[in-house]
């Protein structure tokens, strides 16, 4: 698979939405965002993650 194909024109449109969106403040570039009932069920079976998580948190 070529990232010419693949990852490059992903990227465009990411950006193209990313950049619309710092300056409306809304997001048009689609997707799902997790509740926060399914996120704390991802928390809370994967401990491994909330370590990661915590431990980028406190280096910034």
């Amino acid at each position: 698979m070529l990232l010419g194909r693949t990852i490059v024109p992903w990227a465009i449109l990411w950006l193209w939405f990313f950049e619309d969106w710092l300056a409306t403040g809304e997001w048009r570039g689609g997707g799902v965002h997790v509740s926060p009932d399914i996120e704390a069920e991802i928390m809370a079976n994967s401990p491994g993650l909330s370590e990661v998580l915590h431990s980028g948190k406190e280096a910034a």
